[in-house]
């Protein structure tokens, strides 16, 4: 999983039924920020976090090998689709003298079967 890119489409990991889009944990559930297999990802988020819905943003519980990644919601666009901003704190970035990890961030709309980056940021470290 690399960070992001601005016009890209992210097809669903886990497809995402409309009625749970209001559930941040089934939206980060459709996208690839996991660093393991989604059924057993799925599994454990939902035995670990609390509902995603009805707050602003949610944080996947992290355990060491999984980076905690952020997603808050974000009003629906003018079409009224969801949209939503993911933070992810680091991104391996291999330099001549080894490897050095940079934070990202994307803002995302919702489209049929996936997620269109509007916006993408990787951050300096």
């Amino acid at each position: 999983m690399g960070a992001f890119t601005k016009g890209h489409f992210i097809p669903d990991v886990k497809p995402l039924n409309p009625r749970n889009e209001n559930d941040l944990r089934e939206v980060a559930m459709s996208l690839p920020i996991w660093e393991s297999d989604i059924k057993s990802t799925e599994i454990w988020v939902m035995e670990n976090s609390k509902p995603g819905v009805g707050v602003d943003q949610w944080t996947n519980p992290a355990d060491g090998a999984q980076s905690a990644v952020t997603i808050r919601r974000l009003a629906d666009s003018a079409t009224e689709a969801t949209r939503v901003s993911v933070d992810h704190p680091s991104l391996k970035v291999f330099t001549a003298s080894g490897g050095r990890y940079l934070p990202w961030s994307a803002t995302m709309e919702r489209r049929r079967g996936g997620w269109l980056v509007m916006d993408a940021i990787k951050h300096q470290g």
